[in-house]
């Protein structure tokens, strides 16, 4: 993604293997320190929203991608990136919608 112009192009630099290092690196201290802050229970349910926001991310940028220049074959399967990004974001809003209830209950 950092290859094409989506993120930062510092997390495009990879390694002797062809892994993303620094990306590879940043994940890892995010994850350690959400370890360390959060009970295993808690880290179970964002583990779920954040999955939702990920697969929502990928349908964005597949209908970003199709109307790029060169990506000619991937228009095809805009309709699929739409109801994907609409599914997996509405059910991401849910879920963060239905953390932020339980949080205010107490």
């Amino acid at each position: 993604m950092a290859r094409e112009g989506m993120l930062p192009g510092f997390l495009a630099k990879v390694g002797a293997r062809r892994t993303p290092v620094t990306a590879v690196w940043i994940v890892v201290a995010a994850i350690a320190a959400l370890a360390l802050a959060f009970p295993i229970a808690t880290l179970a349910r964002l583990t779920t929203t954040v999955t939702l926001v990920v697969f929502a991310a990928v349908n964005v940028s597949l209908i970003v991608l199709a109307v790029r220049p060169g990506h000619e074959t991937l228009r095809r399967w805009r309709p699929a990136g739409f109801l994907g990004a609409a599914l997996t974001g509405g059910l991401a809003a849910y879920e963060i919608g239905r953390a932020i209830l339980a949080v205010a209950r107490g």
